[in-house]
């Protein structure tokens, strides 16, 4: 399989710069071109830092593109989790939740690479996800770091400083003094107490350019050897709670069918309709409260990492 020139473009901008930001649209392949990235650095080992619902499709995805490189995703109970995190692989899929909790174990770990994938997600400069990201930085000083997001600025232009700091903290060491020297602001006054609210850019087009050290952001439709739709399947795990009722109910369907008694066939379509229910979401089945429903998260992240795009969802059952 061979990239599109604007792809290969991707790959080139990242291979040349130490960490930097790829801001492409949702759909145009920032997944493919930061593993192609890593794999002509040979910067191995990687930590790849994700949203739950995209762990299994960024395992997918290495298997298509890179044939024998290994990967491990981070699942499980917390003994098991460790288990993961110390064995010996290629990429290690873990997410933002789990980074925060297994800190100290990655701090121990050798990688020479780290992806933090839709990266706006550590825009929160006082979270722990950004703190703990920064000192995955520090220890990992001469690793390539690649962040992937199709909304590096989300609404607000001022959330990209978090990785601009994580990039090159001599230039970005101050958030606030960030904002005062690119940014228009205006105090409001709220029952008495002093907001800072902070504008648009002093100037948007200087603003961009200085980006464009750091950043490439191709849009959609400008990438002129795009196919105009592009289908993506994203493959979504069920939680572990989730998974028990399946179960459940799966084997008791079974052991009606195994046991010799004549079942109407309306009944095993209605049972078939509710196991296809619990993998969309167990509260269809108004299932016990705190039984956690993966799909219904991963089309969330999707439809934030849109933009505003028009996006299909189509539901291919379990």
């Amino acid at each position: 399989m061979s990239l599109y020139q604007y792809q290969r473009d991707g790959v080139d901008f990242l291979k040349s710069r130490q960490r930097a930001i790829l801001g492409d649209d949702m759909g145009v392949g920032k997944s493919i071109q930061s593993l192609y990235a890593t794999e002509e650095l040979n910067a191995y080992p990687q930590l790849i830092i994700c949203p739950k619902t995209v762990k299994l499709s960024w395992k997918i995805e290495i298997h298509k593109w890179l044939k024998g490189r290994t990967a491990v995703i981070v699942d499980g109970d917390k003994r098991r989790r460790s288990v993961q995190i110390n064995s010996k692989c290629d990429f290690l899929i873990i997410n933002y939740e789990q980074m925060k909790i297994h800190e100290v174990e990655l701090l121990k770990k050798e990688f020479k690479s780290i992806v933090f994938d839709e990266a706006h997600k550590l825009k929160n400069h006082q979270g722990k996800s950004f703190r703990t990201a920064c000192h995955l930085r520090s220890k990992f000083k001469d690793a390539h770091i690649h962040f992937l997001s199709g909304t590096p600025m989300r609404n607000r232009p001022q959330e990209i400083w978090t990785m601009l700091h994580l990039i090159d903290k001599e230039n970005y060491n101050s958030y606030w003094r960030w904002i005062h020297t690119n940014f228009k602001w205006h105090n409001e006054n709220y029952n008495g107490i002093t907001v800072k609210k902070i504008d648009e850019p002093i100037d948007y087009e200087d603003f961009r350019k200085t980006l464009s050290t750091f950043m490439l952001r191709r849009e959609r439709d400008a990438v002129l050897d795009l196919p105009p739709l592009n289908e993506m399947e994203y493959f979504v795990e069920l939680s572990d709670s989730q998974r028990k009722i399946y179960n459940s109910m799966r084997d008791n369907m079974v052991a009606q069918l195994d046991s010799g008694n004549l079942i109407p066939a309306p009944i095993v379509i209605a049972q078939i309709t509710r196991l296809k229910q619990i993998c969309c979401s167990p509260s269809i089945i108004e299932a016990p409260y705190g039984c956690e429903g993966t799909k219904l998260d991963a089309v969330v992240d999707l439809i934030e990492a849109s933009q505003g795009k028009k996006i299909g969802y189509r539901d291919l059952g379990n």
